[in-house]
């Protein structure tokens, strides 16, 4: 069994016993859920859904470039949004379904956020919406791609729906499939627990059964986009989490009252999150080690800083731009001149870093990573700030 199958199946047993925690809650205790499952706005205008296109992508031709949002959600998430949701896709398929597919394929549908969020329980009904979905088995809009525009925030609530984007090939396992502009806002804390003023008209046994309430929103989170299950255990598919330990950790550490932007080139790569439009860097020994650092570390999940600092503390030399640690190599290949990087001298492991045909390729232990938006990251130096970034 492999670790990640093993912190699944513990992840399991936590969710399933937390799953069972609203079934015996008196009712005192479930008004106080409700100011924290509604997340507190109850004044908030409902969010609005919108249809952007009636053509879709794969219908655009010569230099056209297709629209970057099919559909959008704008405003705050509030009960019925899930209905609105599944009511949007209706439309948006309507509009297109006369359109053929592009080589047998369903077409990718890009659904664009700008929220500062509301319902949990709601955002986690259309998030679960996406991550279920699967081309030729649902009629209609098969997979969606979930997008960060550019000045657009997804605040809260907002970033368990953008964390749920997937995409699902002919015959490959679903993968998370989601991105964001440099300029856009991704935000997240940890739930929090409103109550009314007048708190003292509850027992504490009320409260409690509140809080362990509250705990059950968590357990859903880690069900849809970690275990990737529904409610009776049945998987959705797919080898990946879509939303990682070290994700989850960072939002339960920020205060409900405060906010945790990812906005950092370590963030989005160890959380598995596109930058899109993202200038490519030149390959160089500094790129290069910059990429194998970075590859490593978030393939398992850590944040540069911490491999670098382990590594360290175990003597291990991860140097930069040390003739001893950078040579000239033949990429496997054949096809290119790549660096080779000494990047484990314990174990002897190395990582190749070049270029197939022009396009970026980091090759380590015999596994590739080829896919240009989401390795383009990897060349950035993780400290760096997506704002900071300047895009065309």
């Amino acid at each position: 069994m492999t670790r990640v199958h093993q912190h699944a199946n513990a992840f399991g047993d936590i969710v399933r016993v937390w799953l069972g925690t609203l079934k015996n809650l008196k009712p005192p205790a479930l008004m106080l859920c409700c100011a924290f499952i509604c997340g507190g706005n109850f004044g908030a205008i409902a969010a609005d859904f919108a249809v952007l296109t009636d053509v879709p992508r794969s219908q655009t031709t010569g230099e056209e470039q297709p629209p970057e949002c099919q559909i959008s959600l704008s405003g705050t998430i509030q009960s019925g949004d899930h209905a609105s949701f599944l009511q949007t896709l209706t439309e948006y398929w309507t509009k297109v379904e006369k359109f053929p597919s592009e080589g047998g394929f369903p077409d990718i549908v890009v659904f664009c956020l700008d929220s500062p969020g509301g319902s949990v329980v709601e955002a986690l009904k259309i998030a679960e919406e996406i991550r279920r979905r699967k081309d030729f088995i649902f009629d209609g809009v098969s997979f969606i791609e979930t997008r960060l525009a550019a000045g657009s925030s997804c605040l809260s609530a907002c970033a368990l729906i953008f964390l749920s984007g997937t995409f699902n090939g002919f015959e490959d396992s679903p993968i998370p499939y989601r991105s964001m502009h440099p300029t856009a806002r991704l935000g997240i804390h940890a739930p929090s627990l409103a109550l009314p003023n007048e708190a003292g008209q509850f027992p504490s046994s009320a409260i409690q059964e509140a809080y362990a309430a509250s705990i059950e929103t968590i357990a859903e989170t880690l069900r849809v986009l970690h275990l990737g299950e529904d409610s009776g255990g049945v998987s959705y598919g797919g080898e990946e989490e879509w939303i990682r330990g070290s994700l989850v950790t960072r939002m339960l550490q920020t205060a409900p009252e405060g906010m945790y932007y990812v906005d950092s080139i370590d963030d989005v790569g160890r959380w598995g999150i596109t930058v899109s439009p993202l200038p490519r860097l030149q390959i160089d020994p500094q790129t290069a080690a910059t990429a194998c650092y970075n590859y490593i570390s978030w393939s398992e999940g850590r944040s540069v800083s911490d491999t670098v600092r382990s590594v360290r503390q175990s003597g291990i030399n991860f140097g930069l731009a040390d003739e001893t640690t950078y040579n000239f190599a033949t990429y496997a290949a054949g096809t290119s001149t790549a660096y080779e990087v000494l990047v484990h001298e314990y174990h002897g492991y190395r990582c190749i870093v070049g270029t197939r045909f022009g396009a970026p390729v980091i090759r380590y232990e015999g596994t590739e990573v080829t896919e240009s938006d989401l390795l383009n990251i990897h060349f950035y130096e993780g400290s760096r700030k997506l704002k900071d970034i300047g895009v065309e």
